[in-house]
């Protein structure tokens, strides 16, 4: 994975999340719009503004650290030097976000399979034990960020050696999260929709599914575990990215609810 082409990785990496947290931000506002706040309960009103946040507060950094590389450190004339350094302010402050977003898509998982299985607390043992030792795995992937061998060109070698143990672990524990969900949610979906005979169409069908079980969440989060074992350093811009993609496949079930709603208010008018 290593040397890695710094200035094209963030200049692809912030095009793209800026292009994905438009579309993001667009369908924030329309899920909003299509449901009526006294009809949308607390909880997903405060979850929706807390996602909201995170991702605004994630693309900000990727501005900041694109300004701070090009423009500010040494008048711009070292941005390699300072996207290396990712022990600097705005490169860890990225990488506790990115945490919190991974945290927040497996607990979306978690809750999603949950609700979707009536409340059955057996089929969600496994995930939970599974995001406890994610926690701890993103805990010493912060911490390492702090100390003075964090640097990906200077010593590449001593950095990616110390960050192994917890980038392993935290891609395994949220590839199966998302995996072992992701299965039970479609399942779980596909026999009530045979059961009550609502498929009309399997285009239909499939949407739904995609929305319902956030696979778009879980896609992503597997394409980044198979770029980082291959060590292919586009793994970078996918992990970049993530932020908008969890927001976007959070924000889809509101939309689909807000778009079921509007159909209903037409169908009894």
């Amino acid at each position: 994975m290593f040397p890695l082409p710094l200035i094209p990785i963030n200049i692809a990496c912030l095009g793209l999340e800026s292009m994905l947290y438009g579309i993001f931000l667009t369908l924030f506002i329309l899920s909003f719009a299509l449901r009526p706040r006294e009809s949308c309960p607390r909880a997903i009103l405060y979850s929706s503004s807390f996602i909201f946040f995170i991702v605004s507060l994630h693309w900000v950094l990727s501005v900041a650290q694109s300004f701070q590389a090009f423009v500010f450190y040494r008048d711009g004339a070292a941005p390699v030097e300072f996207l290396s350094d990712v022990s600097q302010l705005l490169a860890v402050a990225k990488g506790g976000t990115y945490m919190i977003i991974v945290t927040i898509g497996d607990l979306a998982m978690i809750y999603r399979l949950w609700t979707v299985w009536n409340r059955n607390k057996m089929v969600i043992i496994l995930p939970i034990a599974m995001f406890v030792g994610q926690c701890v795995f993103a805990v010493v992937l912060v911490s390492e960020s702090f100390t003075p061998h964090a640097n990906l060109i200077h010593n590449p070698g001593v950095y990616a050696s110390a960050l192994t143990l917890g980038t392993i672990g935290l891609c395994m524990t949220t590839f199966c999260i998302n995996v072992y969900s992701t299965a039970l949610i479609a399942c779980r979906i596909w026999r009530a929709e045979q059961s009550n005979g609502t498929i009309n169409s399997k285009f239909g069908f499939v949407i739904t599914l995609l929305i319902e079980s956030l696979a778009l969440n879980s896609a992503w989060g597997v394409v980044y575990v198979i770029f980082y074992a291959a060590r292919i350093w586009a793994a970078y811009i996918v992990a970049d990215t993530q932020a908008p993609i969890t927001g976007i496949a959070f924000v889809l079930i509101n939309v689909r609810v807000g778009v079921r709603h509007v159909a209903g208010g037409c169908v009894e008018k």
